[in-house]
């Protein structure tokens, strides 16, 4: 009898908040702009936050603030966690969190979740009013289920293994898709990835990943035909089996083993971070990411920047080629991986050290020139060029391997692939 009452009671005092909340947006435009904008980063904890916002941190302030911490992560990874020490309600450290950041920052960056008001039903509605009132900017980053709406993955099996592993988002898939319009109307700056063909529609900055990482924390010097051991340590480091077809992988694995091949598999499952890059740096000869979702994540990036040949799913011939055609995807060194195709695979590259080299060699390159604090800084350089000082520049070429200047300052990553496969 108790949870209707909280929920009406919630409600109620969300609504008493509103003319609080649009007094304080008001507020802020008396105030005076800053001419190098300062960046909030939030609320959900993905590690990526961390890199982008150390890599804006070169030039502009830059905090990221999230509501709780993963397991897997660190307390110190975020600047701020607004659900600590505290030991008042979610509602009100929600309010205070966003009246405090929107006078302290200017450029927001939140997935399609929202921000510091995106988990109470009724302000989430409001919020992106709020923003624009005060004068501030909107960028979101989309990085999984804040933006799958099932029913509109173009990927059948992609839309099963989210299932698998995230059914509760097959339930509420209209609240995300709710959530999904809200921002792609009101954004100023919409982040592109593999999964912005999957129903959102709409992107300002292409490229198949946002995702940038700490290369200088990753060491590429012990490549795999350098290490003298028994066995070709084989990783993969899954946060849901389902959806990175982890199956396959150790039914692949265990394959070849029963032809003869040295080799062994090290699931990375639960683990933490510090552990994950020991084991990247030290131990693995090849890295086996994700079979099932087309593109790759951070742990793709982390693999490579070890210097290891990484696998992942890049058979979406479609959804490629606008990459290789507008971005610098045709520069990657990814061996695309299928549950059709992973024994072959991993047969050749545990068969030739030779081909583990140039991949690893390559992929260390890639990181180095499209994913590293340098590209992330000079992505938001340009954003801030474009929505704050209302600079007329071309934000969807900035990639483009002929019109963009970007992929032009280093020579170009050449590697043995054709299209990502492995050619004999």
């Amino acid at each position: 009898m108790l949870a209707p009452f909280v929920y009406l009671t919630s409600g109620f005092f969300q609504i008493l908040a509103l003319p609080l909340l649009l007094f304080v947006s008001i507020l802020c435009v008396f105030f005076p702009a800053r001419k190098l904008p300062r960046f909030v980063w939030g609320v959900d904890p993905i590690i990526n936050i961390k890199y982008l916002s150390k890599a804006l941190q070169r030039r502009f302030e830059s905090k990221t603030v999230v509501f709780e911490v993963y397991d897997i992560n660190n307390r110190n990874d975020f600047d701020d966690v607004f659900m600590e020490n505290l030991r008042i309600p979610y509602f009100i450290k929600s309010l205070l969190s966003h009246v405090k950041y929107i006078f302290w920052g200017d450029i927001f960056c939140f997935s399609f979740n929202g921000g510091f008001l995106g988990r109470l039903k009724i302000l989430s509605h409001a919020e992106p009013y709020f923003y624009r009132i005060a004068g501030k900017k909107i960028v979101i980053w989309p990085y999984g289920s804040d933006s799958y709406v099932y029913g509109k993955v173009r990927d059948p099996s992609s839309q099963n293994c989210l299932m698998i592993s995230y059914p509760l988002y097959g339930r509420r898939f209209a609240t995300v898709e709710l959530h999904v319009n809200r921002w792609r109307r009101h954004a100023d700056i919409l982040l592109s990835h593999t999964m912005s063909l999957d129903g959102i529609g709409r992107w300002d900055v292409l490229t198949s990943s946002y995702l940038i990482i700490d290369k200088d924390q990753w060491t590429s010097d012990q490549s795999a035909t350098d290490k003298a051991k028994e066995n070709i340590v084989i990783c993969h480091s899954p946060n849901h089996r389902g959806a990175k077809g982890s199956e396959f992988i150790i039914s692949a694995v265990q394959r070849l083993k029963d032809e003869g091949y040295p080799v062994e598999l090290r699931l990375l499952e639960g683990v933490p971070n510090h552990e994950v890059k020991r084991v990247l740096t030290e131990e693995a000869d090849i890295l086996v990411e994700q079979l099932i979702l087309q593109g790759h994540g951070l742990s793709a990036l982390e693999g490579m920047a070890s210097g290891l040949p990484v696998i992942s799913n890049i058979s979406d011939v479609d959804c490629f080629k606008l990459f290789r055609r507008y971005s610098f995807f045709d520069e990657c060194p990814l061996v695309s991986g299928t549950p059709e195709n992973i024994v072959d695979v991993l047969r050749s590259l545990v068969s030739d050290a030779n081909l583990r080299k140039r991949l690893g060699e390559a992929g260390r390159q890639y990181v180095e020139k499209y994913h590293s604090y340098e590209t992330g800084l000079y992505v938001f350089e340009i954003i801030v060029r474009k929505i704050w000082l209302k600079e007329d520049v071309d934000l969807m070429n900035i990639f483009h391997p002929i019109l963009g200047e970007y992929p032009k300052r280093k020579p170009k990553i050449e590697h043995p692939l054709v299209e990502n496969r492995i050619v004999n």
